[in-house]
């Protein structure tokens, strides 16, 4: 099998674990994937003189992995859903506690051996994770919880066609917004957003498969790498006192995101002197919470002018 050749597809579930119907599977642009078929084993411990282990048993499954992608315009729309456990309204969605799941296809084929398919299902964004950095594509990271999954040889549904909208970047298309109230704002060099909706499956007497996946809190976390230009962050941090982190990622018209989370406090910062050369760097880790005002942790509003 050839990586090169590999093909993945993602279709929306009307009802977890079960495949809809006409199942046409989005193709998903990735640069890299772990998706996997698991299954879980004991060993017995039947005791023998001989000192060998009598059996392993397979005792449960399930599906799980992700892949790396790089960020461009509407591509994601259908798995941030999934991320925020929410959907989009009027272009905008918040955070919520509907989950969201999805079929996923993946085809591997190439070096003149047969093409296998693999099919996951009640695939649900576990973590969604963005990173920003000057000089550098815009990435983006999604991992799943799933129900199960098969192996073959033959496709299921069809695939359908994938977007072809710009990959995104940080030099030209991205914009800090708001910094926790700051002015003028820092200048950034990186900055990671991270979602983690803390999935657990649950297993079930009768049956590999799961029986349902159960969520946690939704936590929305990040850092950053500023120029450390004046002492207003660390004011900041060591108060504890939050604000605002906002962004927009894109550049054409009509074809951007902003994100927003109201309500950050920063929960660790450094600025050391590395050596004679670099610059002095301010380093941050942050925690989202609940905005009163907002009732969620995080927005996105697409579609921004």
């Amino acid at each position: 099998m050839n990586s090169s050749e590999t093909t993945i597809g993602i279709l929306a579930e009307t009802t977890w674990g079960e495949l809809p119907s006409p199942a046409v599977f989005t193709p998903v642009r990735f640069t890299g994937e772990t998706l996997k078929i698991g299954r879980e084993y004991v060993e017995s411990e039947e005791i023998e003189p001989s000192g060998n282990v009598t059996d392993s048993i397979m005792v449960g499954g399930d599906a799980s992995g992700g892949f790396d992608a790089e960020l461009s315009y509407g591509t994601f729309d259908a798995l941030i859903e999934s991320a925020l456990r929410s959907t989009w309204s009027t272009n905008v969605i918040e955070n919520a506690v509907t989950q969201k799941s999805f079929h996923i296809q993946k085809k591997q084929t190439g070096g003149g051996d047969a093409a296998v398919y693999e099919l996951y299902k009640g695939m649900i964004v576990n973590t969604m994770a963005i990173n920003i950095s000057a000089k550098a594509k815009t990435t983006v990271s999604f991992t799943f919880a799933g129900k199960n999954g098969t192996i073959g040889t033959a496709l299921t549904g069809s695939f359908g066609t994938a977007s072809d909208t710009e990959i995104l970047d940080a030099s030209n298309a991205f914009v800090l917004d708001e910094a926790f109230g700051l002015s003028p704002l820092p200048k950034l060099m990186s900055m990671t957003i991270n979602i983690d909706n803390g999935l657990t499956g649950r297993p079930v007497a009768g049956s590999v498969d799961l029986l349902r996946i159960s969520q946690s809190r939704c936590r929305v976390t990040g850092s950053a790498s500023f120029y450390f230009q004046n002492k207003a962050m660390m004011d900041l941090f060591l108060a504890g006192t939050g604000g605002e982190l906002a962004v927009t990622l894109g550049k054409v018209t009509g074809e951007k995101y902003s994100i927003s989370m109201p309500s950050v406090k920063i929960t660790d910062a450094d600025h050391f002197s590395p050596n004679n050369e670099d610059d002095v760097m301010l380093n941050i880790t942050w925690q989202a919470s609940k905005d009163t005002t907002l009732g969620a942790t995080i927005k996105i509003t697409r579609a921004v002018a």
